[in-house]
């Protein structure tokens, strides 16, 4: 499953939003205002994203500080791309 939310002025992720999209293995939320990801979306503890089917994530241009231990549970990412944030 492909999902493009690109270019939406988008400013954060919300736990609720992806949380049951249990085959994305693309995710683009590139070119939006996001400064804040819900780090339990990624989480294998709350088994949301089904993290090991995920294998493309554009966050590039937002405005995220930090990614922490967002991307830690990506089993099978092979692209990621963060570039252009504050």
């Amino acid at each position: 499953m492909r999902i493009d939310l690109s270019h939406n002025n988008l400013t954060q992720i919300d736990y609720d939003s992806l949380a049951f999209l249990l085959k994305l293995n693309y995710l683009d939320l590139s070119f939006n205002q996001i400064e804040y990801i819900d780090e339990r979306i990624f989480s294998m503890r709350f088994g949301n994203l089904k993290t090991k089917k995920l294998n493309y994530l554009n966050l590039e241009s937002n405005r995220l500080l930090t990614v922490g231990y967002l991307f830690m549970n990506f089993l099978n990412l092979q692209t990621i791309i963060i570039s252009e944030n504050k």
